[in-house]
């Protein structure tokens, strides 16, 4: 059941229920918005703290669209579309996600996805690709290539990939 709105008690500790679960890591609004919501808050006590965390510069969803790419790119753990997909799941509104994607290259995109594809072939490989058979040789590559998909790269990319690490 929603607590009145009418305590100003009830602003203040969800702005400390809030702060808290920010200080753990960023959030974006609709996280925010929904964890304050499952603790019982009214619409007007969420919307007064949402909006006070914002004008303090706790909450920016461009800020965390732009780190959790940044972040999530440098090591490799995501191509564009899985990126889209995770900040629409966060709730990041869909003009913010395509803003932050269009700072991402092809070749940033591509430089990573070479270096996700080159660690997972160190751990995975069982075939050498210049020794074992072209079956072999063509399963690992059609493996490889799933891995990049799976990973929200492009298939265009995976293609490149797979041919500069596994040429046939």
């Amino acid at each position: 059941m929603a607590r009145q709105a009418t305590d100003p008690c009830d602003a203040r500790a969800a702005l400390v229920r809030a702060l808290r679960y920010l200080g753990r890591r960023d959030r974006s609004e609709q996280e925010v918005r929904h964890y304050l919501a499952r603790a019982g808050f009214s619409a007007s006590v969420i919307a007064e703290v949402v909006a006070r965390l914002v004008n303090w510069g706790y909450l920016n969803d461009r800020r965390l669209a732009e780190e959790w790419i940044t972040t999530r790119l440098a090591r490799g753990q995501a191509g564009k579309e899985r990126l889209r997909h995770e900040l629409y799941r966060r709730g990041i509104a869909a003009a913010t996600v395509e803003e932050a994607l269009a700072a991402i290259s092809a070749e940033m995109e591509g430089e990573a996805a070479l270096a996700a594809a080159e660690r997972w072939l160190g751990r995975t490989a069982r075939v050498d690709p210049g020794s074992g058979s072209q079956e072999a040789l063509a399963g690992l590559r059609r493996r490889l290539w799933a891995f990049l998909i799976r990973r929200g790269y492009t298939g265009e990319i995976a293609r490149a990939v797979v041919d500069h690490l596994l040429p046939s």
